[in-house]
């Protein structure tokens, strides 16, 4: 299957999060994220060398059930109660509350992770650079800045390493203070180099631009209209809950 254009592929990972923001019932979560996971899983192929996908997901799922725990406890109290302890009360309200956190955080985690495992940085910044959405030199810094972590990975781990030579402990702040330190002689070493050969002129050609092709928007606006049929499938339920201030 095709790959979407890298705009697309992070305008569906955003699609849970814009509609979550609204509406705080369980059914719709679970609605859209399975439409925008199943949409990722389609047209978003992991890249080669890609973030390992099972640690984060366990990080999400760890997060999940944090959250249906807490506010299982200690949320709005409401309808039935299950169980008291002290403060901790689990009452149909709180539950309800927690099922709701935790399918939002797994609706917007997963899409996540999958954003990170197949997301095309670079053709990302060309196309916001070339459109003007961005300005040239915010998205070089960016691009730069992703490129440069898994160096400070490096350096941190090379820090340890000397400083365990050296016959001293393992200092997290020393540690933190000289990474730091590399990191900013390196940036300013690296703004020098692209000021030198205009990476931020207006004229700059990005030889990695991708321009949005019709099957492209296509795959947007089935995201949309699977998110929209989603909303309606709860309205149609009567769980949709809009979220009030």
């Amino acid at each position: 299957m095709r790959r979407a254009h890298p705009a697309v592929i992070l305008a569906v990972a955003l699609l849970p999060a814009i509609v979550l923001l609204v509406t705080i019932d369980p059914l719709t979560p679970v609605l859209v994220g399975i439409t925008c996971t199943t949409v990722l899983l389609w047209v978003a192929q992991p890249l080669p060398g890609a973030v390992r996908v099972l640690p984060l997901l366990g990080v999400v799922a760890v997060s999940a059930a944090g959250a249906f725990v807490v506010n299982a406890l200690y949320g709005v109290p409401g309808g039935d109660l299950f169980a008291q302890w002290g403060f901790a009360q689990i009452t149909e309200r709180s539950v309800t509350l927690g099922a709701a956190q935790a399918s939002r955080a797994l609706a917007i985690g997963i899409p996540a992770v999958l954003l990170a495992r197949s997301l095309v940085v670079s053709t990302l910044a060309a196309w916001l650079s070339s459109l003007r959405i961005v300005p040239p030199r915010f998205a070089l810094a960016t691009l730069i800045g992703i490129r440069l972590v898994p160096v400070i990975v490096s350096d941190v781990a090379e820090t340890i390493t000397a400083r365990r030579a050296r016959g001293l402990g393992v200092n997290p702040f020393a540690a933190a203070v000289t990474v730091i330190v590399v990191a900013i002689r390196r940036a300013v070493r690296m703004s020098e180099i692209a000021e030198i050969r205009g990476f931020a002129s207006d004229r700059r050609v990005w030889s990695s631009f991708e321009p949005v092709r019709a099957w492209d928007v296509s795959v947007l606006l089935v995201a949309v209209l699977g998110v929209s049929v989603s909303i309606a499938v709860t309205v149609a339920t009567g769980m949709w809950d809009v979220l009030r201030a």
